[in-house]
């Protein structure tokens, strides 16, 4: 992902270098797939991934997979899906999977976008939905979903509905937009989306519906909620929202004290933030933004790069101690890694002395081992001390040449991604550099 950074403009965030977090190197999970991740679960103690792919390299996957730890295998063993469903969602009801999205058949059956699946065949859930589901979530017990849908057969059930056993129910008589999102809460489920309205009262994008009844979730968000996500008992909003009224976010809230709190964000939002969740007690967000990355912590209160991608990060989940980004990229850092990578740990710098961010500009930037890399200053420096450190916070040996008050070159000799840290007095540029 190319940064530019304007020479007229200096934006300076300044913070201990010691708190400095950044993800570690990303690696492929085998073959990948040929298509966009949508979603990821762990089910059975697998991790399962679901999307409009078709393929992982020469193998056919049909829209589900899971991972056996060395390759990507397919869950259907009949006609499967066809080739335009999509899979929104994933879930786990009754030990079965569930799988909703845009579906017209799976195996030769009609599932009208929602199926499970029994072990052996894919089946129908009731009438299923006349629009697509976007997400399903259980709640004591209970099967639910959400969408773009105002149908289950005869039965109307706008936007949001209730497995009882035999048929779709709904939830409200009216809402007047899409239902996004489902979150289970002990206090009750959790909904987001496009809404501002459901029955004859007023709900701004959030609500939790509880015993029959919808009550209000903190303040309104302008714009829509693509996912509601609850870490640690803390329940995060995240979106293509500009700031909620009373806090500066921009893309993701926190709900704490009754109302929605501003939290650090990316600098420029494409369309938006899509998952959050909790890793090494961090929080990694991913999305489709423009600077820096499509992959970051939220630390001190800052947005610190974790990854970029030429495409969209849709979700993130932790497996087996490692953390896994699906969606619909061909390359991370300049990896190849078919829309699904996983990394197993964050890097933390050591050194006790402020950062100044986006004051570095580098290219190429990846680079080749032994060619020229270039960094430009925004403002003159006289460097007391300029050194790389690998992905382990290991000092290394390169060629580091100040050509210019404002440019440095360095040829660096081995692949990997480094940490270039340009010292001057009591502060400390850093600027990412990759090498393939």
């Amino acid at each position: 992902m190319r940064m530019v950074i304007s020479r007229k403009v200096l934006l300076l965030v300044c913070f201990l270098l010691a708190s400095h977090i950044t993800i570690a190197a990303w690696a492929p999970t085998g073959n990948g797939v040929d298509g966009t991740i949508r979603d990821m679960m762990e089910f059975n103690g697998r991790l399962y991934i679901a999307g409009d792919f078709d393929y992982s390299g020469t193998v056919r996957m049909d829209k589900v997979a899971y991972w056996d730890s060395n390759s990507w295998n397919a869950l259907s063993t009949g006609s499967g899906f066809k080739r335009s469903a999509v899979i929104n969602c994933l879930e786990a009801y009754q030990g079965q999977l569930v799988a909703a999205g845009i579906i017209d058949s799976v195996d030769g059956v009609r599932v009208s976008n929602i199926a499970r699946f029994n072990g052996t065949t894919w089946e129908p859930i009731g009438m299923g939905f006349d629009n697509q589901v976007l997400d399903i979530a259980v709640y004591q017990d209970t099967l639910y979903a959400c969408g773009e849908f105002g149908q289950s057969g005869s039965m109307s059930t706008r936007q949001i509905a209730k497995w009882d056993g035999v048929q779709w129910q709904p939830l409200a008589s009216f809402i007047d937009n899409r239902v996004s999102t489902l979150a289970v809460c002990d206090t009750g489920l959790l909904i987001g989306g496009g809404f501002t309205r459901i029955n004859s009262s007023y709900f701004s994008k959030t609500a939790l519906y509880r015993n029959g009844q919808f009550y209000t979730v903190g303040q309104p968000i302008p714009n829509e909620v693509f996912r509601l996500k609850i870490c640690d008992d803390t329940l995060y909003a995240c979106g293509n929202f500009e700031p909620v009224p009373g806090n500066s976010s921009e893309g993701i809230s926190c709900y704490y004290n009754g109302i929605w709190n501003p939290m650090p964000s990316p600098d420029s939002i494409i369309t938006g933030i899509y998952d959050v969740v909790k890793f090494n007690q961090r929080l990694v967000v991913c999305g489709h933004f423009e600077l820096p990355e499509d992959i970051g912590i939220l630390e001190d209160q800052q947005y610190l790069p974790g990854g970029g991608t030429d495409g969209i990060v849709y979700r993130l989940i932790v497996y087996n101690n490692q953390l896994f980004a699906g969606g619909g990229f061909r390359n991370i850092d300049s990896i190849s890694a078919m829309s699904i990578a996983s990394t197993a740990s964050f890097v933390t710098t050591l050194q006790s002395v402020l950062i100044e961010k986006s004051t570095l500009m580098v290219y190429p930037n990846p680079s080749a081992c032994s060619e020229y890399v270039f960094v430009e200053t925004l403002i003159p420096i006289s460097p007391r001390e300029i050194y790389l450190i690998n992905s382990e916070s290991k000092r290394i040996e390169a060629e580091i040449i100040l050509i210019d008050p404002n440019k440095i070159r360095i040829k660096i000799l081995e692949k990997g991604f480094y940490f270039l840290i340009v010292n001057n007095i009591n502060t400390a540029y850093v600027a990412k550099i990759i090498i393939l």
